[in-house]
């Protein structure tokens, strides 16, 4: 068995997999996680809130969880502390891996 290291913080992973869980359809398709060489992907099934685009994700904007009773337990819980950062936590990581 090859075992490389990712360049993930737990941090990150964790922001990842919550956020997930929020947003998760639960109607659809299950969560997936595909770990490569050089990154990680979490995909849920469905689409951004209508008006979000992926540009967007990486300026301060409002959370719309698709599990609303999930994500406040998640924020109640500590697990969260600003509802959904996870794209800037995700470009800030790559901004330091790629330079």
């Amino acid at each position: 068995m090859i075992c490389n290291t990712l360049y993930l913080t737990e941090d990150a992973l964790r922001e990842m997999l919550y956020n997930s869980i929020c947003h998760k359809n639960y109607a659809g398709a299950p969560i997936q996680m595909r770990v490569w060489e050089n990154r990680c992907e979490i995909w849920n099934e469905g689409s951004l809130p209508e008006g979000l685009t992926p540009e967007m994700l990486l300026e301060p904007h409002s959370s719309h969880p698709r599990n609303k009773n999930i994500a406040y337990a998640f924020f109640k819980a500590g697990f969260i502390y600003v509802l959904l950062q996870t794209a800037q936590i995700m470009n800030d990581i790559d901004t330091i891996i790629n330079q």
